[in-house]
């Protein structure tokens, strides 16, 4: 996918901290696990936003939070991110919060957002055990889709967990992996053409 390809040929700081924060997030490691986790935002400030997902849901599995209020819970969150994300980077003197207009996406179409719904959909359908194994990818699709129309960082912040959504939709069995991965071949040529004609 060009939103992959291009950060580890682009955007290189932003591929070193992806590639932290996948050794980090599949090690087995407590150690590694943990310097690599803790090293991602430093990196490239996109991962202070996936910093947040982590603790969210880490709160959410100690209150025991029931699946489908964990994915109101996520959708809540992901909106108020979306919404003040900017506001309190500012506040913290990080000089994205003044880099960017506090609203407003630089989205154009909406295809980004309704592929991307799909998507969750297909992931929510496999059911609950899916969804507990594979929430921090739920919740970065939805913190994406709660940016979209409000943040013009939504997408490089998306970026930065992509992979690891990749890795989970691998995990999608039956008709909803052949429709995932139906979806991705025409959105991964749409994307292409859109780059080559454009």
């Amino acid at each position: 996918m060009p939103q992959v390809f291009k950060n580890f040929i682009l955007h290189v700081r932003q591929g070193l901290a992806i590639s932290l924060f996948l050794c980090g997030y599949l090690s087995t490691n407590k150690r590694i696990r943990d310097i690599c986790l803790i090293a991602a935002p430093f990196v490239h400030a996109s991962f202070f936003f996936i910093w947040v997902l982590i603790l969210l849901e880490k709160m959410a599995r100690r209150v025991h939070f029931a699946i489908d209020l964990r994915l109101l819970y996520s959708s809540i969150c992901s909106i108020v991110l979306g919404l003040g994300g900017l506001r309190i980077a500012a506040l913290l003197g990080a000089r994205q919060g003044y880099e960017y207009p506090t609203i407003g996406s630089q989205m154009e179409t909406g295809l980004g957002f309704i592929f991307w719904f799909y998507i969750l959909m297909l992931m929510i359908l496999q059911g609950k055990s899916y969804i507990e194994k594979h929430s921090i990818s739920i919740s970065g699709i939805m913190l994406y889709l709660g940016m979209y129309f409000f943040s013009p960082i939504a997408a490089r912040v998306f970026e930065s967990i992509l992979p690891l959504v990749f890795l989970s939709l691998l995990k999608l069995n039956d008709w909803r992996k052949f429709y995932a991965f139906s979806g991705f071949l025409v959105y991964f040529v749409s994307q292409w053409v859109f780059r080559i004609v454009g």
